[in-house]
């Protein structure tokens, strides 16, 4: 009863019918109706459907039930089906062309702080080369656009555009392709990559291409006005390699996170089979070892910025004023994908991406962890080496979890990191000889899995400011041991103002033991001997 008394007032708008106890509400508010009883309840769990909506509610201790025309109508799945010829029928999804809606998502891109670092360049480079739309809407309404570009690495442009793909979402819920187009190198270009496996592109596309990027950059000239809506995910790079100028998009990238995880941005493929579990062609979408297709990626774009203005308007005719955290697909959990891999992060910085991956193997060979046994193949490999880090991809998670808890790594205590995943260190920290000390070394080499842990608890304390500087340690090696010891997350935070005595330390952790523990901690490295306490 006291879960009704808080959750009924706030679905105002959204109960078609009350009658003995019953309350029946259209499919669309069903998602909100359960994040409802979820938040207000704190056990939140992800639904993907109206049937798990449902028992996820039952889970909170709603009594629900659902109804046989609930049922069927889930089995006709009415958000859109792809036909032979790739068009796509948005039934139900009217509210995409709601501009009202449409343009508060182009502002909330504007907002997100990845935008300035990702655009800036795009939108106000250099000018040789580069094309702006200019063309202005006299007798029609602006249009709605997805785009998408397939690139090769090229000695001269490592982003060289080889196929360009225009989708247009027509008023009445189709979406046709407008242009399909494989591009010419440019004079001299040579090709060291064509990135087969990711772009599908293979040299006779180029060869036999009839459209130069002059060409490419024409069509788009000509076909979309300065106030048409481009939409797409990563949209920036798109532009960059077409080299054209525009300001109206939608960034599916940008509004998109995991719980918790605001850093994180999602691949276009992680979000449709995430939004879309019920339609098979949403999960073999750029399936395992397929290629990208630029005319689906486009389209696709435009349905899951289609799912994000449906869901806005559930939140509107509910009666709720969705608030800018809200205009956001914030998905629950890590997609699976990535509990089939791990990190090697701290290498030392390669030019090469094979000695990256060398000194990776190396580091876990030296604590006993082999990559394959008789049974399993080698992981596949890819990183960054001018950054140190190295991805290792087994296949499955619970190989990944048996490398994670292998050989040496087996008697290493993992920690978790400021976003929860659990890493274990790959290498011994300085020990005492006798009674002297080594000279401090400083290690930031380890491994990094996909598992996260909880933290529900949460707490507060307070330190002196001029111990801020002990509790964190030379290069943050104090509160990083502080976080390994009690596997938790804390952080120093600044001081309210130039006149207060003292910091805030924020504490994140499984249980309120574990955040009493880490205060605790805390106040003992800022009152005591630091030195002793990294000894010990």
């Amino acid at each position: 009863s006291s879960i009704l008394t808080s959750v009924l007032p706030k679905m105002k708008g959204m109960v078609e019918e009350e009658e003995f106890g019953e309350i029946v509400l259209r499919e669309k508010h069903i998602e909100i109706a359960h994040d409802l009883f979820v938040e207000t309840t704190r056990k939140r769990k992800a639904s993907t459907s109206i049937t798990e909506s449902y028992a996820s509610l039952q889970e909170t201790g709603f009594k629900a039930e659902l109804k046989e025309e609930c049922k069927e109508e889930e089995k006709g799945e009415r958000i859109g089906k792809v036909g032979e010829d790739g068009d796509i029928s948005d039934y139900g999804w009217e509210g995409l062309l709601d501009w009202e809606i449409l343009n508060r998502l182009v502002a909330a891109c504007k907002t997100d702080s990845r935008y300035k670092t990702c655009y800036d360049g795009v939108l106000s480079g250099p000018s040789s080369g580069w094309r702006n739309t200019a063309l202005v809407n006299t007798q029609k309404a602006p249009a709605v656009f997805g785009i998408d570009c397939e690139m090769v690495v090229c000695d001269a442009n490592p982003n060289t555009l080889a196929r360009f793909s225009l989708v247009q979402r027509h008023p009445d819920g189709q979406c046709e392709c407008v242009v399909d187009k494989y591009v010419r190198l440019p004079p001299g270009g040579q090709v060291s990559d064509y990135k087969t496996s990711i772009s599908g592109i293979e040299a006779q596309h180029l060869s036999e291409a009839q459209c130069s990027l002059s060409d490419i950059q024409d069509q788009v000239i000509s076909l979309i006005a300065v106030d048409d809506l481009l939409i797409g995910h990563s949209l920036f790079s798109d532009l960059k390699a077409l080299q054209v100028r525009h300001a109206n998009i939608i960034d599916t990238a940008f509004l998109s996170s995991i719980r918790c995880l605001p850093r994180w941005t999602l691949s276009l493929k992680d979000l449709v089979t995430s939004l879309f579990p019920h339609l098979p062609e949403a999960q073999n979408f750029q399936g395992e070892g397929g290629s990208h297709d630029s005319v689906l990626d486009a389209t696709w774009a435009i349905r899951v910025a289609a799912h994000n203005v449906r869901r806005i308007q559930g939140l509107i005719e509910g009666g709720m004023a969705p608030q800018p955290t809200q205009l956001m697909c914030v998905l629950d959990t890590v997609p699976e994908r990535f509990l089939s891999q791990l990190q090697v992060r701290g290498l030392a910085k390669e030019s090469k991406s094979e000695a990256s991956e060398a000194s990776a193997v190396a580091s876990l060979a030296a604590l006993g962890v082999s990559l394959r046994d008789q049974d399993q193949e080698e992981p596949t490999m890819r990183g960054r080496p001018e950054q140190g880090w190295v991805i290792m991809e087994f296949g499955t998670p619970a190989r990944a979890l048996a490398i994670f808890d292998s050989g040496g790594l087996a008697e290493i205590r993992p920690w978790a990191d400021d976003d929860g995943f659990l890493c274990k260190w790959l290498q011994p920290t300085s020990e005492n000889q006798g009674n002297k000390r080594k000279k401090e070394e400083f290690t930031d080499k380890y491994i990094k899995s996909y598992i996260r842990v909880d933290r529900s608890a949460q707490s507060t304390g307070h330190i002196d400011k001029t111990m801020a500087g002990k509790v964190i340690g030379r290069r943050g090696r104090r509160i990083r041991e502080i976080r390994r010891l009690t596997n938790s997350l804390v952080t120093i935070q600044k001081a309210v103002s130039e006149s207060s005595s003292t910091v805030e330390v924020e504490i994140f952790a499984v249980d309120d033991a574990t955040v009493a523990a880490a205060l605790n901690l805390v106040k003992e490295v800022a009152l005591g001997d630091p030195i002793k306490f990294l000894d010990s």
